[in-house]
């Protein structure tokens, strides 16, 4: 939410710049508020602290997707090709998901991924 707010006020990634206003604040604090209720109410007593380590990481993940949109929406402006933009998009998104897990698997104790599961998934999911 607080990316989508940047690319919209600061106008990055080619996108219009659009002015900053109160109704935005207040809804943005709102959803904050309301997402910060959520997840405290998940969490049973002997939870109540979160692992700062594991929420910079949410936030970083969350701050990514609205700038893959604008990236994307740009490609779409300069290609003037929907599928090669997908295409692109996915494979950056595989690549670094790929790049991701092998850093993982070799500096902690992230285990082998099982493909055995997805023979009792659903064609659709």
């Amino acid at each position: 939410m607080l990316a989508s707010l940047a690319l919209d006020g600061f106008g990055l990634f080619g996108l219009d710049q659009t002015s900053w206003s109160v109704s935005k604040l207040i809804g943005t604090l709102a959803v904050l508020g309301g997402i910060f209720v959520i997840i405290s109410s998940q969490l049973s007593s002997s939870e109540k602290t979160l692992d700062p380590t594991a929420s910079w990481w949410a936030l970083g993940v969350d701050a990514g997707l609205p700038i893959q949109g604008a990236i994307d929406a740009q490609l779409k402006a300069e290609l003037d090709a929907p599928l090669g933009v997908a295409t692109i998009s996915f494979s950056v998104a595989t690549l670094a998901i790929t790049a991701l897990l092998i850093v993982l698997r070799s500096t902690g104790p992230t285990p082998k991924p099982q493909l055995k599961p997805l023979r009792k998934m659903p064609w659709w999911g």
